[in-house]
């Protein structure tokens, strides 16, 4: 989405508080430091978007982003869960934003774990306040499982 990126960084040039991530597949508008200009990222981009077939804006939190329709966290996870050497295994997904809810879907559906970060609606089943305590989680699952395998390794 080039255009999409020339005008995003256009607006940003004039707005120096908006930050633009460029992604591999898409374009991110961040008006976190700026959330007064909400509704102006939003007219532009969707402004953008009825010339542009094929593309999605996504709102997020204090972000917009434009990326190609049907593309989504949910399909990226589907893909792997189908491929050495995640197939056949649990998957666990944490995720803090609205993006990230197609995730939560997929690893569910495949009787994995979704990890809602933060505040915020969501159809994870499990929720961390934030990514510190996403990290302490983790520390300690992987100790338990160290422990559980090392007992199974004994005679």
């Amino acid at each position: 989405p080039e255009t999409v990126l020339q005008m995003c960084n256009a607006l940003a040039a004039d707005h120096p508080r908006l930050l633009v991530e460029r992604k591999r597949s898409s374009v991110a508008l961040h008006y976190r430091r700026a959330p007064e200009l909400a509704a102006l990222c939003l007219d532009t981009l969707s402004r953008a978007l009825r010339h542009l077939p094929g593309l999605e804006l996504l709102h997020g939190k204090c972000v917009l982003e434009v990326r190609p329709a049907g593309v989504d966290k949910g399909r990226a996870i589907a893909a792997f869960l189908r491929e050495a050497p995640f197939a056949g295994r649990t998957p666990v997904f944490a995720g803090d934003d609205v993006t990230d809810e197609s995730g939560f879907a997929v690893v569910q559906a495949h009787g994995g774990m979704a990890i809602k970060v933060g505040e915020g609606a969501s159809g994870a089943r499990h929720r961390l306040d934030s990514p510190q305590a996403v990290h302490a989680w983790l520390q300690c699952a992987c100790m338990h499982l160290a422990a559980q395998t090392c007992a199974e390794a004994l005679p």
